[in-house]
């Protein structure tokens, strides 16, 4: 890959396949990028300095979250976080994401994303939503509209 010395590593996701995905610096810049190592081959997979998670279907999610900055997203998307989950900013739930996080354990083998998620209303708890696709926090959010309507 021609890469530089791999340093600073971050917290290491690995699936059943024995494939890591993990954060780290290569060029000696302030800023991490992310990683995949399987079979003797390290692949750079997404800029930015990131906790990832990885599942056996060797879908990848992970929380970017530039040091110095209060801007989060979760991205996600199989072998590597491309489609945006939700960040900061984000309407959810009636209200704003004001933070987001998740660990390496928050992915499923099912595809399931586990994530916490706190509202500018003072709202917080964890969230699921299913990857890769884009569109599941949005069926998400239609789900618990229905169920809250049904309650009353």
């Amino acid at each position: 890959m021609g890469l530089a010395p791999l340093s600073r590593f971050g917290d290491v996701a690995v699936n059943a396949a024995g494939k890591l995905v993990f954060p780290a610096n290569y060029d000696f810049t302030t800023f991490d990028d992310l990683f995949t190592y399987s079979n003797g081959q390290l692949h750079l997979i997404a800029e930015g300095h990131a906790e990832p998670a990885i599942n056996d279907s060797d879908i990848v999610a992970a929380l970017f979250n530039e040091p110095g900055s209060t801007s989060k997203e979760i991205r996600a998307d199989a072998g590597a976080p491309t489609d945006k989950v939700i960040a900061t900013g984000d309407p959810f739930m009636g209200s704003t994401v004001t933070d987001l996080g998740m660990s390496s354990l928050s992915l499923s083998n099912g595809g399931q994303l586990a994530f916490y998620a706190k509202l500018a209303d003072g709202r917080e708890g964890i969230y699921v939503t299913v990857v890769p696709e884009p569109s599941s926090v949005s069926l998400l959010l239609l789900g618990i509209a229905l169920a809250r309507k049904r309650r009353r």
